[in-house]
């Protein structure tokens, strides 16, 4: 294992323990953690425990040793949207989101609501306006973006990975609080990579001097540059960029008031001392308050601190930040520990992190990703005939082969009895073929497959599987990517015998919509022969002149 894949394990490995110790806590008061622990209120490792899943109309299940929350969950979907040709984030907002609610342990209002407007048919990662998505400030976005920065080759610019981290987030939230903080905590992990230690407080303000000039990254990308910035200064009335330096303001702000407790947790030497000292940094930065607790700024700022302090000790961090209950445990555990797990010494053990040999496997894709390995990624579901299930209940779907997970792929029961049952709703614990295991929610009899998933889904495999096997029989190297003009008529067979035509429909259909012929210009260049191409190019130029009513006369130039 070269350094930078040591580091990437170890961010990876120890954020998702973290979380997973962190989880225990989230939410609660002293009685009920010891109702979920059955009456232990010091867990220094994680643990089997009791949780009430669902919401309000929910079930008590029980949850094994190491399960993790919505943020190592989003963080994997994250890393699962990232190949070598770039980050999908329609796929992660069309697939991967829509399909979480149906498994999600935990998750904010935001990126619930986020979620749920995504499975609207017309609904684009740039414009997820759901009610409430331009005051959405939460750290829903922060949490879940570092596989961006573990893919980041090293030597490259920060930059590349900040681009599509800035995607990702805006796909849910929309308050520049929330942008802010999912870079800030990107520019800290980054330096950790890089340096193998979590940043110093000297180094705070160049880092946030970096997380400034990434607000310029959205006048980089035309989706955000002409929809989504000016839909944003629309709604608020104000200059995005401003708001964006206001946001970065707070920051400063946040840490001239938490940097001196570096020193002070330092210098605490024992447990108690030094979550004292921890303590009294969240009632500084007001961390106990509804309006604060999960925010996107104050939380990556205690985040920091923490790992500051303990800057290859990502076990002291996590367990410090678990036991202030009150404030965000789980979220500001796991990037303490995303940070300063890149210079400890040792993994968690396997046995106590859920789906341990998945997550490292992702780290090792990720890693080599950094360092040029060209592979085709996960295989989603052609978006163009995608359909996101119109409820959480009809994510799991059953064929004659047993039942599928919506998108992603073939899921079993791990066990008969690890289920539970309101009404016509299971809960019931699956392991996955591509690798994690979802606690999941469905009908009692599960819906057969939408023809646009059954496909798709006879292709998934697991990451140590064999080659696949085309149509005619030949093995195909998932790790090599074909770009030949022969490959690309044949990816136009393989998702229909005339992929221009259907494309055509599908634009016409949404009344040509920009977006749609963006998207469809944007996958038929990925798919098609030149000639193709300029075929639906014409086709849609006939079609658009008839349609605005236009004299189609060539002008003389």
């Amino acid at each position: 294992m070269t350094e930078r894949e040591a580091r990437v394990a170890g961010s990876a490995m120890w954020s998702a323990w973290a979380d997973a110790v962190g989880f225990i806590s989230e939410l609660t008061n002293d009685a009920g953690l010891k109702r979920r622990t059955a009456g232990s209120t010091d867990w220094p490792d994680t643990m089997a425990w009791n949780r009430r899943v669902g919401g309000k109309f929910g079930v008590n299940m029980r949850l094994p040793r190491g399960t993790y929350s919505d943020d190592t969950q989003l963080r994997l979907a994250t890393g699962r949207a990232i190949s070598s040709a770039h980050f999908d984030v329609d796929a992660f907002a069309r697939v991967e989101m829509t399909i979480w609610p149906s498994y999600a342990l935990g998750g904010g209002r935001a990126s619930k609501a986020a979620a749920a407007n995504l499975a609207r048919p017309t609904t684009r990662w740039f414009t997820n306006f759901y009610e409430g998505y331009f005051e959405a400030g939460g750290n829903g976005a922060a949490m879940r973006i570092q596989p961006h920065i573990w893919a980041l080759g090293p030597g490259n610019s920060p930059e590349q990975g900040l681009h599509d981290v800035l995607r990702n987030a805006v796909t849910t939230h929309g308050h520049p609080r929330a942008l802010v903080g999912a870079v800030l905590h990107a520019v800290f992990l980054d330096f950790a990579l890089g340096t193998g230690c979590a940043p110093e407080p000297v180094e705070f303000s160049t880092l946030l001097k970096l997380t400034e000039i990434a607000g310029d990254l959205f006048h980089e990308d035309p989706d955000l540059q002409q929809i989504w910035v000016p839909a944003w200064e629309q709604h608020s009335k104000e200059s995005f960029k401003a708001a964006w330096i206001r946001a970065i303001d707070e920051c400063r702000d946040a840490f001239a008031v938490a940097a001196p407790f570096v020193t002070k947790l330092r210098e605490a030497s024992e447990l108690p001392a030094q979550l004292r000292e921890y303590k009294a940094l969240t009632k500084a930065l007001d961390l106990h308050s509804d309006k604060s607790r999960g925010s996107g700024t104050l939380t990556v700022v205690a985040a920091a601190i923490l790992a500051a302090s303990f800057p290859r000790d990502p076990r002291t961090a996590a367990l410090i930040a678990v036991q202030d209950l009150g404030t965000d445990t789980d979220t500001i555990a796991t990037m303490a520990a995303a940070i300063s797990g890149t210079g400890a010494d040792t993994l968690p053990e396997p046995d106590s992190v859920q789906d341990a040999s998945y997550i490292l496997g992702e780290a090792r894709r990720l890693c080599a990703l950094a360092e040029g390995t060209s592979e085709v990624g996960f295989r989603y579901p052609d978006l163009l005939r995608w359909n996101a299930p119109r409820s959480q209940l009809d994510a799991v779907l059953q064929d004659d082969r047993g039942l599928l997970l919506s998108g992603l792929g073939r899921i079993e029961p791990i066990e008969p009895g690890n289920s539970a049952r309101v009404k016509n709703q299971i809960w019931q614990w699956t392991e996955s073929e591509f690798g994690p295991t979802f606690l999941v929610k469905h009908r009692d009899s599960p819906k057969a497959p939408y023809p646009s998933n059954r496909s798709v889904n006879k292709t998934l495999t697991k990451p140590t599987s064999p080659p696949l096997e085309s149509d005619s029989g030949a093995a195909a190297d998932p790790n090599k990517i074909d770009r030949s003009p022969e490959s690309k008529r044949e990816a136009t067979s393989l998702y229909g015998a005339d992929r221009v035509s259907e494309m055509y429909e599908w634009v016409a259909k949404g009344g040509f919509d920009a977006r749609r012929i963006a998207y469809a210009m944007q996958k038929l260049a990925s798919i098609t022969s030149e000639s193709e191409y300029a075929s639906f190019a014409l086709r849609l130029r006939r079609a658009l002149l008839e349609s605005f009513d236009i004299d189609r006369e060539e002008p003389e130039f």
